[in-house]
């Protein structure tokens, strides 16, 4: 359960930055999940999470790739936020990052930033992609 947790917190990434700037995506997925690792860890909550670099390989081979000519441009949040939906997982996902440590005195402000901004995004009818990883990252690091 928790490591499918670990694993799902790329999906507000998808949802807000949509496929532009995979470096920059790279990065914020990075911290998101080393965030959502530690805050299990410090709560005590036993998990194994495959390392996000091995999602490439993982659709590889379960034949992720072109349908009809287009490219995979993102998982079923994506898809949600595509299709206007008011509401996605991503609460109830990094939600729970954010709510662990504040049961055990911690802060979990990367996931909690991609939270509200995918509330952003659906409260405000945004695409995927109208913030960017980079602009993302800024602000982590000005809090």
């Amino acid at each position: 359960k928790y490591a499918k947790l670990v694993n799902n917190l790329i999906n507000a990434i998808e949802a807000v930055c949509g496929q532009a700037d995979p470096e920059g995506r790279r990065e914020l997925t990075k911290l998101a999940l080393e965030e959502g690792r530690h805050v299990l860890r410090g709560a005590g909550i036993e998990f194994d999470v495959e390392d996000v670099g091995e999602v490439a390989a993982r659709w590889e081979r379960i034949g992720v790739g072109e349908v009809d000519g287009h490219a995979h441009r993102g998982g079923a949040t994506w898809q949600s936020v595509q299709r206007g939906s008011r509401r996605v997982e991503t609460d109830h996902l990094t939600g729970e990052i954010g709510l662990i440590p504040r049961r055990h005195g911690g802060p979990a402000a990367v996931n909690e930033l991609l939270q509200d901004l995918t509330a952003r995004t659906l409260s405000g009818r945004r695409e995927p992609g109208w913030i960017g990883a980079r602009e993302i990252l800024a602000a982590i690091t000005s809090r």
